[in-house]
C-alpha cells in the first residue's frame, strides 16, 4: 500500500497491547493513518497512547463492522486507497487463541 492509504479496523474493544501491535501493522503496511471502529470506548490509558502516536482515530459504534464498511465505501467512492481489517488481524491476536 502507498503511504497515503488508510487502514480501517473494526472490533469489540482495544487494549494497550493492541496499540503497539496496530502501530507495527501500520508501519509494516506503509499506512498513513488508521480509523478504528469499536463497540466499547477504550480505557483512557489506551486513548492516551493512541493520541501520542497521532495516526489513529477511534470511533465507537453499536455495529463497528457495518460502520467500517460504510467508511470504506465512502473512501473508495472518493478514489482514496483504504483497506479493511478485523482488529484480531491488525493487532495479531493469534497468540490469544493458542490452546497451549
Amino acid at each position: 500500500m502507498s503511504a497515503t492509504a488508510k487502514l480501517l479496523v473494526h472490533g469489540e474493544a482495544m487494549g494497550r497491547l493492541d496499540v503497539a501491535n496496530v502501530a507495527t501493522f501500520l508501519d509494516a503496511g506503509g499506512y498513513a493513518s488508521c480509523e478504528i471502529f469499536l463497540r466499547r470506548q477504550p480505557h483512557e490509558s489506551v486513548t492516551r497512547l493512541l493520541e501520542e502516536d497521532g495516526r489513529v482515530t477511534v470511533r465507537t459504534a453499536a455495529d463497528p463492522t457495518a460502520e467500517a464498511r460504510v467508511r470504506l465505501a465512502t473512501l473508495e467512492a472518493r478514489g482514496l486507497g483504504a483497506r479493511l481489517e478485523r482488529l484480531d488481524v491488525a493487532s495479531d491476536r493469534s497468540f490469544t487463541r493458542c490452546p497451549c
